[in-house]
């Protein structure tokens, strides 16, 4: 959650900017207020700003393939990178 904690927090009014930190600083952070970070991170669109950054990296990487001739291990790649995409983690 790097990235899209790092976006959120760029992006936060001070008082929500505060309970981020808060949280982050706070080793015993309760379930609620970290479900309520995590709803934070994707309100502030970290989630999104992270995904849209994620599929231009991929677009990049499988562009600069193109370099190479057809083959299974170029194919294999390709499927990889968009898989980095698809993935849910």
């Amino acid at each position: 959650l790097t990235l899209p904690l790092i976006r959120a927090l760029a992006s936060a009014g001070s008082s929500d900017l505060a309970f981020m930190v808060q949280c982050i600083q706070d080793a015993a952070v309760s379930a609620d207020d970290f479900t309520k970070l995590r709803q934070m991170i994707t309100d502030l669109g970290g989630v999104e700003y992270t995904q849209a950054t994620a599929q231009s990296h991929v677009s990049a990487a499988k562009a600069l393939l193109e370099a190479f001739d057809d083959s299974p291990s170029r194919q294999l790649l390709g499927l990889l990178a968009d898989y980095a995409i698809a993935r849910k983690v």
